[in-house]
């Protein structure tokens, strides 16, 4: 019977050979399968430990070399795992640029050795990748730091970038595993785009239900600006009709009255702004990669609302000077 490690081995080769697959890995933490990341302290070498201090930590996970190219991770500088990385070789690693920036600012992080076990073995960093967030897009990132299959480990999660639809390409992979040992059958295979989905399923439904009610926040809103501003031109009917009689031009008193409701609008604007701003960290847990304070959705949520308001007091301001300066002048 084939051993584990050397199916496993055998299966990412023959999948990777198949025309439905683009590039075939293995990873010990595929995307969004975890809740958390697997932290493990860790030292550089060169640099005293700190005994007052907890020492820091990295997330540790073990892949196949095609790893970067499954998921489009980006190479930025040194390289990426290959076949001079064998059990019997240096030991090695490749970490994220959130670990290259908190541990090597303003250095080249290539070439430098980390230990996750006290000192005692010295593991080489041969590149650095770009972030991503596998737990999900609540997650910060964290330092992540891969070990290559070879040296450090048993992967047991096998992904693959297909060429055409994703369906045949598993049932391609499930004929492939099995004609190498029906004693170790691949079950669970989902698209990423599931996994994804799943994953950030509650807060679209959260994102989603804010939306509807700002949607509905906007449309009272222009509502009842609507009906307040129709009310206060009612009861400047009498002025207007005067203004009217005393030779006034019905476009002149229009831009009168658009030009002061309107000032009362930009007031109530400038408070919403600042009320959005004092009450935007209560909602910063909810927002990705949004700070609580954006200035391109205020200037968004401005423009619209400040289009809303002058349709809002156009519209009963227009019928107000529409009215036969006479009738204005009865009326009470």
């Amino acid at each position: 019977m084939m051993d584990a490690h050397h199916f496993l081995e055998e299966l990412t080769a023959a999948v990777a050979d198949s025309p439905l697959v683009r590039a075939a890995a293995l990873t010990q933490t595929p995307p969004y399968r975890s809740r958390a990341p697997f932290l493990l302290p860790f030292s550089i070498e060169g640099r005293p430990a700190e005994d007052t201090q907890a020492p820091p930590e990295l997330d540790s996970t073990v892949i196949t070399p095609q790893y970067f190219e499954v998921l489009g991770i980006s190479v930025t500088r040194g390289r990426v795992f290959d076949s001079r990385d064998e059990p019997e070789s240096t030991p090695v690693a490749v970490i994220n640029e959130t670990m290259a920036a908190l541990y090597w600012t303003g250095e080249d992080p290539v070439g430098a050795r980390i230990s996750t076990d006290k000192r005692e073995t010295w593991i080489t960093v041969i590149g650095v990748v770009g972030d991503t967030r596998p737990y999900g897009p609540a997650t910060p990132v964290t330092p992540v730091f891969y070990r290559p299959f070879a040296q450090a480990g048993m992967p047991t999660w096998l992904m693959i970038r297909t060429v055409g639809d994703p369906a045949s390409a598993a049932q391609a992979v499930k004929d492939i595993a099995y004609a190498l040992s029906d004693a170790n059958p691949i079950s669970d295979l989902q698209p990423l785009a599931t996994l994804r989905a799943d994953a950030v399923a509650s807060p679209r439904l959260t994102a989603s239900l804010l939306g509807v009610f700002a949607v509905l926040a906007l449309i009272v809103t222009f509502i009842g600006i609507t009906g307040v501003v129709a009310f206060t031109i009612t009861q400047r009917t009498r002025e207007l009709g005067l203004r009217m009689a005393l030779g006034a031009q019905r476009p002149g008193i229009l831009s009168m009255v658009v030009r002061q409701e309107m000032v009362q609008v930009a007031a109530g604007l400038v408070l919403g702004i600042a009320g959005a701003i004092a009450f935007g960290r209560l909602f910063s847990g909810l927002l990705f990669e949004v700070q609580p304070v954006d200035p391109a959705t205020f200037v968004v949520v401005v423009a619209v609302l400040a289009a809303g308001a002058l349709v809002a007091v156009v519209i009963p301001a227009r019928r107000a000077v529409g009215v036969n300066p006479v009738i204005a002048l009865r009326s009470n």
